[in-house]
């Protein structure tokens, strides 16, 4: 399927990843394309600023001897035109003049920076185009015509592809996309993020298997990867034992709900759930709501809790609803988690873990709608409950706080990051801030 073949793509996409300590003599088309374009337009001041970045990225480097030996070899063709039409975002006009430009000059061959730019610049209007229509056959037609937007540097196409694949019920194909990004794209809070976002629609072994890939790719973030495990997989909370009622006065569970505590204990969830069929017991219907949430069954987990909330009492109840709210968050329901959330006396372990589960992804998704308040109304929240955030959402802080016209407060929050935990996106965020 194509959905499939642009998962396994992104994988190919690795090879397009400059290698580090490249002199010279490696520095490509591709590296100069930026250049050659302000160039063309004669930015003088984006021509210089150009020729700094690519000495700071390539130590050593001889820019403007190597611009000049590519383009002793290359057509005299002037190009300035086409790349007016590139700026311009008109396209098909771009086309038609390399089109003419050919016709004129037979055996011209269009410079190769030339037309990675207007691949990746047409590529992504027309992703932009279907993914607004929510038109997923469109958007895999276009990622798959044009294949150079689909790279972490991009990182909110193969996201956004997968939520598509995701709407339109293609589980096994979100899952795909998924798995792709976490085996080439290994900045910290692309990995987290990637993971939580996967960990909405997986049961828990696939999103077992995943975290297995992220961690094989970055060893260096196990801890992180730990820490965020626990969050995204909570340990199912036991059941209330029985009343004397219900297990023949003999003060223990009833028969049906210490088999299915046992299979559930072991982690057998689909014995616990046949055991549990057509059970009516508070206890049994309890016992089978946090198995069928672990199963990944989590709609009918849901429905279970649902009625151990109205029929139970006191700490069942509460954990029931405690379930609701994870449930909620694993079907990316957000809103409805931190509505129930709201309501419930949870304890204060379990705040912590919907704070982590629930309210940090609510924060990331009003981030990335440009509700940069409400974003910071979340992550405040988070750290006042829960005493500390960890990196990622500590990044998102310092975007929000930029976003909102913050600068200083942005670039105080960056500084802590980066003096603790540098890294090139902390370092991004002071250059951004200052």
């Amino acid at each position: 399927m194509r959905t499939r073949i642009l998962a396994a793509g992104l994988c190919a996409l690795a090879a397009l990843a400059p290698a580090p300590h490249v002199t010279a003599a490696e520095l490509s088309e591709a590296d100069l394309a930026a250049l050659r374009y302000f160039l063309s337009i004669n930015d003088q001041a984006s021509v210089q600023a150009e020729i700094e970045r690519l000495q700071t990225e390539f130590p050593g480097a001889d820019v403007q001897g190597t611009l000049s030996a590519l383009d002793a070899v290359a057509s005299q063709v002037d190009t300035t035109p086409i790349w007016r039409r590139i700026d311009a975002d008109e396209y098909e006009e771009a086309h038609q003049l390399i089109a003419e430009v050919k016709a004129q000059n037979p055996g011209w061959v269009p410079p190769g920076e030339l037309v990675s730019v207007l691949d990746a610049k047409e590529g992504q209007a027309l992703f932009e185009t279907a993914y607004a229509a929510q038109d997923l056959p469109a958007a895999i037609a276009v990622l798959a015509d044009h294949p150079t937007i689909l790279t972490c540097e991009r990182i909110n196409n193969p996201w956004r592809l997968a939520e598509m694949q995701r709407d339109a019920a293609l589980t096994a194909d979100a899952l795909s996309t998924y798995d792709g990004i976490l085996k080439i794209c290994r900045e910290e809070d692309f990995v987290v993020a990637t993971l939580q976002k996967a960990s909405e629609i997986t049961r828990k072994e696939q999103l077992v298997e995943l975290f297995g890939v992220a961690r094989a790719r970055n060893p260096e973030l196990t801890p992180r990867l730990a820490a965020l495990e626990e969050e995204l997989m909570p340990a199912p909370q036991p059941a209330a034992p029985a009343p004397a009622a219900s297990s023949g006065g003999t003060g223990g569970p009833s028969p049906v709900v210490a088999r299915a505590k046992a299979a559930a204990d072991r982690g057998d969830w689909s014995t616990c759930l046949a055991v549990t069929a057509n059970v009516a017991s508070i206890d049994a219907v309890n016992q089978r709501a946090w198995c069928a949430f672990n199963f990944g069954r989590t709609r009918e987990a849901i429905q279970a809790f649902g009625q151990v909330a109205q029929r139970g009492g006191g700490s069942m109840a509460r954990d029931a609803s405690y379930g609701m709210i994870l449930a909620y968050a694993q079907l990316g329901q957000l809103d409805q988690a931190a509505s129930l959330a709201g309501r419930t006396k949870l304890t204060s372990k379990q705040r912590q873990v919907v704070n982590r589960t629930v309210i940090s992804k609510l924060a990331v998704k009003s981030f990335e709608a440009g509700h940069y308040r409400e974003t910071l109304t979340y992550i405040d929240r988070v750290q006042r409950e829960t005493g500390s955030l960890d990196r990622g959402l500590a990044m998102l802080r310092g975007w929000a706080l930029l976003k909102s016209g913050r600068r200083a407060e942005a670039r105080a929050q960056f500084r802590r990051i980066h003096d603790t935990s540098p890294g090139d996106d902390s370092h991004r965020g002071l250059v951004q801030a200052r």
